[in-house]
């Protein structure tokens, strides 16, 4: 009786499987923002969007939704979401907003398709880079490795999407304004993808951070100037540009400043006769 019962229960559940994974019917949530094609070692290329008749691969910051295309394995699932089963089966390709992927597609012929290899081993994982090129392999049991990016440009997946990071910034030249103050520059050749809000120097007696002058705002690429102010004339600081954003906070380069000294004039009395080489310091 007991066996019975969970003959009938492993039927129920491959059954909705089938009736809930099924993806012969796409439904499009979104357009997608991906395209190009993945390569299939058993079964040839995959399309990521069509562009006219399907949508194809929305990739997002927490994740990929949306269908690829196999004319030999028919419709690809990327996420539960899709065909609105996720309470039942609970599947799908998450992105960690830095364009490491992992989780895993749904084909009806293919079964699923895992982007990344959990194991101590770590074969393969698909990746994403500052650029949106796709990388390395998904695996399929049944239809091996899938390849997103052939060397000699056969096939690429590609996407608009962009991870996020910290920005990139430089630490630049430096004006002494007066013996106890400089004036230095920031430039950030690239925001990471969000505007940082933050910006300025940090600076100390060595390559440390005692130090800090700084603005807030919403600042995007480019350079600007920041006068560092209250600093002990004749003495060497270290200094270095940042930028933060939500992401995380990005930093130049420590360069060295010495702040001048100051000159005392030499006060000369009347009627005061110089012998010959005499050499005033």
């Amino acid at each position: 009786m007991l066996e019975r019962f969970r003959e009938n229960l492993i039927k129920y559940i491959i059954l909705v499987l089938v009736v809930t994974l099924s993806t012969s019917r796409p439904v499009w949530a979104a357009p997608g923002n991906s395209s190009d094609y993945s390569w299939g070692e058993k079964f040839g290329y995959i399309q990521w969007a069509d562009g006219a008749n399907f949508e194809g691969a929305l990739v997002a910051d927490d994740g990929i939704t949306g269908y690829l295309w196999s004319e030999k394995t028919g419709y690809i699932s990327l996420s539960c979401s899709n065909t609105s089963s996720c309470v039942t089966i609970d599947y799908g390709v998450s992105n960690d907003g830095d364009g490491n992927l992992t989780g895993y597609a749904w084909s009806e012929k293919l079964g699923w398709i895992s982007f990344d290899d959990s194991s101590v081993n770590n074969y393969y994982q698909v990746t994403i880079d500052m650029d949106g090129n796709f990388s390395g392999y998904a695996w399929s049991e049944k239809a091996g490795y899938i390849d997103m990016d052939d060397a000699g440009d056969l096939y690429k997946v590609t996407t608009t999407w962009l991870p996020v990071s910290e920005p990139t910034v430089i630490t630049g030249g430096f004006t002494v304004t007066a013996t106890t103050s400089i004036t230095a520059i920031i430039g950030i050749p690239d925001t990471g993808g969000i505007n940082p809000t933050v910006r300025g120097f940090k600076y100390g007696l060595t390559e440390a951070d005692t130090w800090d002058v700084h603005e807030t705002g919403d600042f995007s690429t480019g350079t600007t100037t920041l006068e560092i102010t209250g600093l002990t004339k004749g003495t060497v600081y270290y200094v270095r540009a940042y930028a933060t954003n939500t992401e995380g906070t990005g930093y130049g380069a420590y360069i060295p400043i010495n702040t001048t000294i100051e000159s005392s004039p030499v006060l000369m009395k009347e009627q005061i006769i110089l012998k010959e080489q005499v050499i005033l310091k």
